[in-house]
C-alpha cells in the first residue's frame, strides 16, 4: 500500500511512512476494549496477539509466520508500518466498521477481497500520509529512474496516487 519500500539485497530502507506511536497505542487500546483482533506489521514482523483464522491464512497463502505478542506495549518498542483487520463473520464486519469510524480522522483504511477467500474482508490500516505514488517516486529516485520512464498498474481505489 505504499507505506514502506526497501531494497532487501542491500538491506536498505528506501521509504517509510509508519503509523505514529501514539496512534498505534490508541488502536491497541480500542481493539482490546472492543475485542477486535488487530494485526500489526513492522519492517520485519507480522504481529498477532493470538492465533486466528487470519494467522493461519498468512501461513498458507503468504508463507508468513506470525509473531504472537502482547500488544499492550509493543508499539513502544516496534515501529509499526501497517495495521490490519480481517473479517470472516458479520460480527467482525460490524466491529471493523466501528474501528474505522473511530479512527477516521487519524488513519487511512483500504478494504480488499481476494477470490482465494470469498466473503472475507482484509482491511489495511495506514498512516494518512501514505501513498503508493510517493512510494513509487521514492523508489524511482533510489533506482535513478525518471518518473517519465516508469509504468504502473493498479486495480483499486488505493492505486489512484500510483497512477496520477
Amino acid at each position: 500500500d505504499g507505506a514502506s519500500v526497501s531494497d532487501p539485497g542491500q538491506g536498505e530502507e528506501v521509504y517509510v511512512q509508519p503509523i505514529g506511536r501514539e496512534v498505534v497505542g490508541k488502536m491497541v487500546e480500542f481493539a482490546h476494549r472492543y475485542e477486535i483482533d488487530l494485526e500489526l506489521y513492522s519492517a520485519m514482523h507480522y504481529f498477532a496477539e493470538r492465533e486466528t483464522w487470519s494467522t493461519q491464512a498468512h501461513r498458507e497463502f503468504f508463507g508468513i509466520e506470525p509473531s504472537i505478542a502482547d500488544f499492550t506495549r509493543l508499539w513502544e518498542r516496534e515501529r509499526i508500518i501497517k495495521g490490519g483487520l480481517v473479517t470472516t463473520t458479520p460480527e467482525e464486519v460490524v466491529k471493523a466498521k466501528i474501528f474505522c469510524r473511530h479512527f477516521d480522522d487519524s488513519l487511512c483504511f483500504s478494504w480488499a477481497r481476494t477470490p482465494a477467500y470469498p466473503g472475507v474482508d482484509f482491511i489495511n490500516i495506514l498512516a494518512p500520509e501514505v501513498s503508493k505514488g510517493k512510494a513509487l517516486e521514492a523508489l524511482a529516485s533510489y533506482l535513478g529512474v525518471s518518473m517519465s520512464a516508469v509504468m504502473a498498474i493498479g486495480d483499486g481505489t488505493n492505486d489512484i496516487s500510483l497512477l496520477s
